[in-house]
């Protein structure tokens, strides 16, 4: 009993040594030799997270194709989803969404940030193809605007929960966190309605310049004569009138 115990633990930290020993052919011998797939190191690290951060494709393939947990959290509460947005890895983010990983779209690691914060912060393309799995029922038929109204309802929800998340706890060190996350909350919103009341001004000033003009050709087109425009004698024709009347 122990000997097979201790064998399937010497497997699984063969399986989790695989994707930085360039060995992803032989992670399915060692899953047929009892190696436990979802086994974590020091770092609560999976064969998966190891394999993301390592950029092993294959192994990856091969680990989902095993039903590795593709929801497991790592000992900072990153997912493998969370990995691969980080390291920018769009094909990587392909695999995992198209095996469940949408479900992580918005889970929190340790620094309340989650895989749709990390894209927001380092890549539009990450962010593009979390923005499709997370909208399946529109796919890519949704609006630019729409998609830009979501992620900015997203961005409010945000700073409204860092609000709730600082005012759940009431000690005085925290009051400054309450205080700076419901400023940041105001803040944009107040960005946001100047945006909106500059964007509203724009229009009203297109359409009265064009008002203006409409009323120009109407004048125009019912002959509308301007007063002609008196010219300044000079002084000598002024004096020279003067001797006239004496």
């Amino acid at each position: 009993m122990n000997q097979e115990k201790n064998e399937k633990e010497i497997y699984s930290l063969y399986l989790r040594e695989a994707p930085r020993e360039y060995d992803c052919e032989n992670i399915q011998k060692y899953l047929e030799k009892g190696a436990d797939i979802n086994s974590v190191d020091a770092s609560g690290k999976t064969a998966l997270h190891i394999s993301i951060e390592y950029n092993k494709i294959d192994c990856i393939k091969i680990l989902l194709e095993n039903n590795a947990d593709i929801h497991i959290q790592d000992e900072e509460g990153n997912t493998p989803l969370h990995l691969a947005v980080l390291d920018e890895s769009t094909e990587i983010m392909e695999l995992l969404l198209e095996n469940g990983a949408d479900k992580d779209i918005f889970t929190e690691n340790n620094d309340y940030k989650t895989p749709w914060d990390i894209a927001e912060e380092t890549s539009e393309k990450s962010l593009e193809l979390l923005e499709y799995y997370d909208l399946p029922e529109a796919n890519m038929k949704l609006n630019l605007n729409k998609r830009r109204q979501k992620r900015e309802e997203r961005q409010i929800q945000r700073y409204e929960a860092a609000a709730n998340r600082a005012a759940t706890n009431k000690a005085a060190a925290n009051r400054a966190a309450v205080n700076k996350a419901a400023a940041n909350r105001d803040a944009y919103l107040e960005n946001r309605r100047q945006n909106l009341f500059s964007v509203a001004e724009h229009k009203f000033s297109s359409i009265r310049n064009q008002i203006n003009y409409i009323e120009s050709l109407k004048e125009r087109k019912l002959g509308g004569k301007r007063k002609p425009r008196k010219t300044r004698k000079s002084k000598k024709a002024r004096k020279s009138k003067k001797t006239r009347k004496h």
